[in-house]
């Protein structure tokens, strides 16, 4: 909307500048020159008095915010929801029956919740995990007989990761 305006100053400014003298003409052009500045890429006027090392900073103390961010995001294991009957072997019959819980909660080294990367924001390795242990489950399940029957299975957790 301040662009508008201020085009359509221009214009009116440009206007008057024609019916005056040549000194006149050269006075107010410095003076217009020195309140925008064009660019032909976008064709948008912009103002001079905008500061590009304010605007930079301003972009500067973005990414700065964005870093810090990324740093947080530590490579460790986190918790992730697991179905149980993914984590259960193939060939076990109990696989096709219900079971509660249906989803445990299983720590792994995640590379969408960890950064490892360097200062640019650029992912320079992964986050594996470097040491596993075995954990058991307990869950319920319906037998044959509409019977509930607790079951215990192990699952391999990520619990040390590193970026590699």
């Amino acid at each position: 909307m301040e662009a508008h305006v201020l085009c359509l100053l221009l214009v009116c400014l440009a206007v008057t500048v024609n019916s005056m003298t040549v000194t006149t003409q050269n006075t107010i052009s410095n003076e217009i020159n020195k309140l925008t500045a064009t660019t032909d890429v976008n064709r948008i006027i912009i103002p001079a008095d905008v500061n590009v090392k304010t605007t930079h900073l301003a972009g500067q103390r973005a990414i700065t915010r964005q870093m810090k961010k990324l740093k947080k995001m530590k490579c460790k294991p986190y918790l992730k929801m697991m179905y149980v009957k993914d984590l259960m072997e193939e060939t076990d019959e109990r696989k096709d029956r219900l079971v509660v819980p249906e989803v445990v909660a299983v720590k792994r080294c995640d590379e969408s919740c960890s950064y490892c990367g360097n200062n640019l924001g650029q992912v320079r390795a992964k986050c594996t995990a470097t040491k596993k242990r075995n954990r058991m489950y307990t869950v319920r399940y319906l037998d044959d007989n509409d019977n509930w029957k607790y079951m215990k299975f192990p699952v391999m957790v990520d619990s040390k990761c590193q970026c590699r």
